[in-house]
């Protein structure tokens, strides 16, 4: 991580009421025969917007993450006429290494990365 001080000042625009996408990726189980790694992946997305902040998103996406999935939480934003998104937590590759899903942390790591 670097972490470099900023002027406040260069700043043009501020956003109060952030809308969020949260992304749970799960693989279903593999038919008989077949190798669970060639199973493709499935998601769910959903849209959160009227929440306090980006911990109240966290803690929804974590309680309902539910065993055996991903999940990617974004922030939306506008760009002229373009709708993006920008990752803060989560996973954006559920075909990276199975044994450590990359980049899911509990809320508790994100408060605290020290447990």
């Amino acid at each position: 991580m670097r972490v470099t001080g900023v002027d406040p000042r260069d700043v043009s625009l501020e956003g109060d009421d952030p809308t969020y996408r949260v992304y749970f990726w799960h693989r279903p189980p593999a038919p008989a025969g077949v190798v669970a790694e060639s199973v493709a992946w499935n998601s769910e997305e959903w849209r959160l917007s009227d929440v306090r902040d980006v911990v109240e998103v966290l803690v929804w996406a974590e309680a309902n993450v539910g065993q055996h999935r991903l999940h990617a939480v974004y922030v939306e934003f506008q760009d002229g006429e373009a709708l993006g998104l920008l990752r803060l937590a989560g996973t954006t590759d559920p075909n990276a290494d199975d044994s450590q899903p990359p980049g899911v942390i509990s809320i508790d790591e994100a408060v605290d990365p020290h447990r």
